[in-house]
């Protein structure tokens, strides 16, 4: 209700007389004092008077209410927020720097690379307006929502951002002045498990300990230096559960009392440890508290080994990376001790499998495989969001103008997304009961979308589309649009989105998030642009085959073929099947007549059997004369006889006039 009462306040605004460009920062500060006095959604009510008065864009009252807003936590302000942060970014002019922008710089960087962080700074040091341009083309590709005015990820990073600042101020250790838990904060939200504590060594245990590795030991005298050093770092550890399937454990981030740097990020176990409790030279341990000339406990043994085997015990109960490796020193120290000839000979085994630095580099490399598979930053709304499958299919073509294109299908399921907000939402929906059941889902839309990023992940374009909301329980039959994008480089990124909506006035989600309110469902995939076809006119090309059947004698003039697409390449048993191709690049005669033949044959591949009657249906040459140089058909072959299985479809075209021959081939499966 508070939405709508925003946009009708925008609406009569816009019919108001325009604010001077100077006004800006009266209307800033005016906002700001309400802060100062809590009265928050006063301010957001005056900022958002400003957006729709002021002639010119205000990077600063964009900024401020999405600020305010996210701080505050008012979500009924949103999607206003995420307008009036993108208007106050379509500035041409650079405002004068200030805190509250170098803040909003400051705490992108654990969202990009380097480089990027670097360049989008050094702007902000120059003070240049690109800097605007740079950000909303980052906040662009970061959308879940491509080409929507809501920026779901943008508000969530400023939710982050503002938690970060209230709560992870043990230090001042980064650019915008918090502790290094607010950087993984930022790039990740909050963790799936959280565990705190302190890591310690009780004295029994380094008598059993040494006693069990180096039985010539004085296991007593280990205990005396360990008690001595009375190392207790206190940690964090944050667990993420496997945001990627291929990594070979959750990925966590561990914090705590780093010797030599204060509380931050502990990129491994050791970093607990000083790397002096690592030495075997036993005149490191003559300290003045221990009584007595150096101990054998120095030569086979170091306090270091001693932590580290207890440290990782600790933390093993709590995440198996921690278990993989303690298992793994354990082994290989248990073994040591084994080998009492490498001991008689004057060696030390233990030391040999075993010398700090080393077992520090090991683990490390381990930690990083496996965190180079981890995402580099993720939404948790978007994560919670009810997933929407989403595949597709691109087919190669070349447009009025010779250049490439793809005809590129979305395919959704959103059945699953929609019962799940339907039987949520069906008594606020009708609560008395009696609506009929169309009424209730023509309150839900499908929405597909198209975003095109560059090699340097700047957006390109972006495109969405309403899309006929199909809903298959058993989800065999998608909801579907078509895109036709031009071809710009292989390097080209695609994502491409479905978007389930529920705008009945009533509803609401099970988890609150910063999306628009009426989102229910959300698909996304990423893919590169393919190969395109040849775009020499003076050689034949042919475009990729579109298979489908029910071929339409009088089509739907808004379909986008006359028929139905099988982009999985299945067609029903008593069906025939349809095949679009397009030809490109024919020689015309003086008469302006091309002449072509297409030779295409059908054998089976696996399960389907031709019948000697079916192989001369199946195996065919046909003609065409068209005059033009390019060429579109829809044929249908007759495959209703066919038995169940999987063909291969060989399509050869000849250009009689040049020789010259392309050839396209597909499988299909006939399908009961």
């Amino acid at each position: 209700m508070l939405l709508k009462l925003l946009v009708t306040f925008l609406f009569i605004f816009q019919f108001s007389e325009p604010a001077t460009d100077n006004k800006a920062s009266e209307i800033l500060e005016e906002g700001l004092e309400l802060v100062q006095q809590e009265a928050y959604e006063d301010a957001l009510l005056i900022w958002a008077d400003a957006y729709s008065t002021l002639e010119n864009p205000s990077p600063a009252i964009g900024r401020e209410f999405v600020k305010v807003a996210t701080e505050q936590g008012i979500n009924e302000y949103y999607e206003l927020a995420s307008i009036v942060y993108f208007w106050g970014l379509t500035a041409d002019e650079f405002e004068p720097t200030s805190e509250s922008l170098q803040l909003e710089i400051s705490t992108l960087e654990p969202l990009m690379d380097e480089q990027e962080y670097d360049e989008i700074y050094s702007l902000f040091e120059n003070e240049d307006p690109e800097l605007y341009e740079r950000l909303t083309s980052f906040w662009q590709r970061m959308n879940p929502t491509p080409g929507a005015e809501h920026n779901a990820r943008m508000i969530e990073h400023w939710e982050r951002v503002a938690y970060s600042l209230e709560n992870f101020t043990r230090n001042e250790s980064t650019s915008f002045g918090t502790d290094e838990r607010a950087l993984s904060y930022i790039r990740y939200g909050e963790p799936d498990r959280l565990h705190e504590g302190r890591l310690d060594v009780t004295r029994g245990q380094v008598v059993s300990l040494s006693s069990m590795l180096d039985p010539n030991a004085d296991s007593q005298y280990m205990a005396n230096i360990i008690m001595d050093i009375g190392l207790q770092p206190e940690y964090e550890l944050w667990i993420y559960n496997q945001p990627n399937p291929e990594m070979r454990f959750n990925l966590f981030k561990l914090f705590g009392q780093h010797p030599n740097r204060g509380f931050g990020r502990v990129s491994q176990v050791e970093d607990f440890i000083p790397s002096q409790h690592f030495s075997f030279n036993p005149d490191r341990y003559r300290m003045q508290s221990l009584e007595g000339d150096a101990s054998p406990a120095g030569i086979n043994l170091n306090p270091g080994m001693i932590y580290l085997w207890y440290f990782y015990e600790e933390l093993a109960s709590l995440e198996p990376y921690f278990a993989y490796h303690f298992h793994t020193i354990s082994s290989e120290w248990e073994s040591a001790e084994m080998h009492l000839d490498a001991r008689e000979s004057g060696q030390n085994p233990t030391s040999g499998m075993y010398a700090g630095q080393l077992q520090m580099q090991r683990n490390q490399v381990s930690a990083l495989r496996d965190l180079n598979l981890a995402p580099p930053e993720f939404s948790t709304h978007e994560n919670n969001m009810p997933e929407i499958p989403v595949e597709v299919f691109q087919y190669r073509l070349l447009d009025e103008q010779n250049q490439p294109v793809y005809a590129t299908f979305i395919e959704s399921k959103p059945g699953q997304a929609f019962l799940q907000d339907f039987g949520y939402n069906e008594d606020r929906m009708d609560p008395t009961g009696n609506a009929e059941p169309q009424q209730l889902f023509n309150h839900y839309e499908l929405t597909h979308g198209l975003q095109l990023l560059s090699e340097n992940q700047d957006v390109i374009s972006e495109q969405r589309q309403p899309t006929e909301l199909l809903i298959d329980f058993e989800e065999d039959e998608p909801s579907r649009s078509v895109f036709v994008i031009p071809h710009i480089s292989e390097s080209t990124i695609q994502i491409l989105s479905a978007e389930l909506h529920n705008r009945h006035p009533e509803s609401s989600r099970r988890i609150e998030s910063s999306f628009t309110s009426s989102l229910r469902g959300l698909g996304k995939i990423e893919i590169n642009q393919p190969e395109p076809l040849n775009t020499d006119p003076d050689k034949l090309e042919v475009s990729d085959l579109i298979l489908g059947f029910e071929l339409q004698d009088d089509p739907n003039p808004n379909a986008f073929l006359p028929f139905v697409v099988a982009n999985n390449k299945k067609i029903p048993a008593d069906e025939e099947l349809v095949v679009r191709f397009e030809v490109y690049n024919l020689i015309q005669d003086e008469e302006g007549f091309a002449h072509f033949e297409l030779d295409y044959e059908i054998s089976p591949e696996t399960g389907g059997f031709l019948s000697r009657g079916q192989e001369e249906e199946a195996s065919l040459t046909l003609s065409f004369e068209p005059m033009d140089s390019r060429f579109t058909e829809n044929i249908q072959i007759l495959t209703a006889d066919l038995d169940t299985g999987v063909y291969q479809l060989e399509m050869t075209f000849s250009d009689l006039h040049s020789d010259q021959q392309v050839e396209r081939k597909v499988e299909f499966e006939i399908i009961e």
